[in-house]
């Protein structure tokens, strides 16, 4: 078993995200609670002492402490392989590794929500949050990890809260997300149409999935594509003579299919509106040519837009996300120096640990006497207040030339040797 009470030095990240690993790999990873749990069931058995899974729309990763990262990445990729039911060289060239600091900076823009698809997707904060609550319940997690998280955490919230990262659209995606925001509010009561299964209106669609939308209906043919998209979002497939009636339902129409004709009409969106009592809807058009008649545009309750509209948006907002972004990263490097000052703070100081070592000596001499016994708690806690008190002194000269000389002064006054690599 994996001794886990360490320090940043024996932090390692490994996992598959957007960077290094193709679609179809981190499709097959994806994660819900249960499997989760189980992943961690899985490395715990096989000997990883600690470790907290943190799974995202566009990632998987296991966060631990060991002492070789190479041990924790065969680990790791058989446990994904086995979960996923993979073969192991599926995931050759397909797992990202961190070690020490930059495992910790990993893990902060992680939760910053600079490491994803969508940067500011407050949604992440909130996995990674998960994850860890997993690793408590199965006692998979140390106190090392936890101060890692929670500070980890609280940077995300400042870069949340202070770098303004969530308020411009980065993405076409991101882009159709605000919008859908902005006419309906909470994503979780609506329902979204898609016809056809585009590279595009999958996109968009897995994103307005990603924030909260829950409701899909799928018009076409039951199709491979159509079938698999419709068992990953918990939609259904309506045939394409069902269109017109499934309109009157959708709060939300993302259209991908290209046909060279305009397959929503005005008259067919003005006819849904009017059964929906005017309850407006919002329409993506994602192919190439239009799915959908320009004229929709102007009907009231009805908020048209292509592909070339989300782009107008995007642009208009980079300048501003290019910003944000900066300053974010500003945010989450400051706060992760103090998370490693904190670090080295945390680690004691070789010669406190060789007079540390000496007093239980002369400690245990004074508890050999008579009467000695009763005075073990006492003893104890003189020695603790002698070593915070000179190791505090220690770490607030440790800048000054002050500092060696004081450790020479300890050195003789106590006959120590040994423990001198600072």
């Amino acid at each position: 078993m994996t001794d886990c009470s360490s320090s940043l030095s024996r932090l390692v990240v490994v996992g598959a995200n957007h960077r290094s690993s193709s679609l179809i790999i981190r499709e097959k990873l994806v994660a819900d609670g249960d499997t989760v749990a189980r992943l961690l069931g899985r490395l715990k058995d096989v000997g990883l002492g600690c470790a907290v899974v943190i799974a995202t729309g566009d990632r998987l990763e296991v966060l631990t402490l060991h002492d070789s990262a190479a041990a924790v990445t065969e680990i790791v990729t058989r446990a994904f392989a086995e979960t996923a039911e993979l073969e192991l060289n599926d995931l050759t060239g397909q797992l990202f590794i961190f070690e020490g600091e930059e495992a910790a900076r990993h893990v902060f823009a992680v939760t910053a929500t600079l490491d994803g698809l969508i940067p500011g997707d407050p949604h992440v904060r909130d996995q990674v949050r998960s994850g860890h609550e997993l690793s408590v319940t199965a006692a998979m997690s140390t106190p090392e990890l936890d101060a890692l998280i929670g500070a980890a955490d609280e940077i995300g919230e400042r870069v949340l809260l202070e770098s303004g990262i969530a308020a411009r659209p980065a993405s076409l995606a991101t882009a159709a997300v605000h919008l859908a925001k902005d006419v309906h509010g909470d994503l979780s009561s609506c329902t979204c149409l898609m016809l056809g299964a585009g590279d595009m209106g999958e996109l968009l669609a897995r994103h307005l999935h990603r924030f909260g939308l829950t409701e899909f209906i799928l018009v076409g043919e039951a199709a491979n594509r159509e079938e698999h998209l419709a068992q990953q979002l918990g939609g259904r497939i309506v045939p394409m003579d069902g269109l017109a009636e499934a309109l009157t339902q959708a709060d939300i129409l993302v259209s991908s299919l290209g046909t060279r004709g305009s397959l929503i009409t005005s008259e067919m969106t003005e006819a849904a509106l009017k059964q929906r009592k005017q309850r407006q809807i919002l329409l993506f058009d994602a192919a190439i040519p239009g799915d959908i008649e320009r004229a929709v545009g102007e009907l009231e309750g009805a908020f048209l837009y292509d592909l070339n509209d989300l782009e107008n948006l995007v642009m208009e907002g980079r300048m501003e996300s290019n910003t944000a972004l900066e300053a974010a990263w500003e945010i989450v490097e400051s706060g992760l120096m103090s998370y490693v000052r904190g670090e080295d703070d945390a680690r004691e100081i070789p010669v406190i640990g060789v007079l540390r070592q000496r007093l239980e000596i002369l400690r245990g001499d004074v508890l050999a006497q008579p009467q000695g016994a009763n005075a073990g708690s006492a003893t104890a806690l003189f020695m603790e207040k002698i070593l915070k008190d000179l190791s505090g002194q220690l770490h607030a000269e440790n800048s000054e030339r002050s500092a060696g000389s004081m450790e020479a002064t300890l050195r003789r006054l106590f006959g120590l040797t040994g423990g001198k690599d600072r």
